[in-house]
């Protein structure tokens, strides 16, 4: 888990990266927000 304002510097710094939000999430969105958190990772290994 990183701090909002910390994703934001990282997502500048880091070429080619997203930043993904997820509401109402503690540490563990592959489970909290599976469906969701696979559907990012499918469309991520595809594109890369």
């Amino acid at each position: 888990m990183v701090h909002y304002e910390n994703s934001l510097k990282l997502v500048a710094l880091i070429p080619d990266s997203r930043l993904v939000l997820m509401n109402r999430c503690g540490h563990w969105a592959q489970l909290e927000h599976a469906e969701e958190f696979n559907q990012l990772v499918d469309q991520f290994l595809r594109t890369h």
